[in-house]
């Protein structure tokens, strides 16, 4: 089994993506499916190919990014309950907090940083027990 990245930070993601002009959450994204499909592996259900959801949300005008990251969401949260994990981000939660919460302005920060605090509580979960789930 190999081991996922369990050290993402949300603040190093916003400061390379706007350095780069979004390049870097290009890459970021597609190595996030990568880990996701490992840590998830054995619920039946694969995230799709970070590159093709990309041109889904371009042709959806965004819209498919949100049902991508929703679902990435969702995996991880349920992910969570597997390792003895607490999660705090499904993919409802995120998207609450993506859409509803921008007109606060804070809410997309929010919602990120959830789901970064979730993704690394589960990946390092996961790179502890190997994979195993509880």
């Amino acid at each position: 089994m190999k081991k996922v990245k369990s050290d993402r930070n949300m603040w190093l993601y916003l400061i390379l993506t706007m350095l780069t002009c979004g390049i870097y959450s290009l890459f970021f994204m597609k190595k996030l499916e990568e880990d996701v499909n490992t840590m998830c592996k054995g619920d039946g259900q694969v995230t799709m190919n970070y590159w093709l959801a990309f041109l889904l949300g371009i042709v959806t005008c965004g819209i498919w990014t949100y049902v991508w990251l929703y679902q990435v969401c969702d995996r991880v949260y349920n992910a969570g309950a597997r390792y003895g994990v607490q999660t705090g981000c499904s993919g409802s939660t995120y998207l609450l907090w993506t859409l509803v919460g921008s007109l606060i302005c804070v809410g997309p920060f929010v919602a990120m940083h959830k789901q970064f605090s979730d993704l690394n509580n589960v990946g390092t979960a996961y790179n502890n027990t190997l994979g195993r789930a509880a």
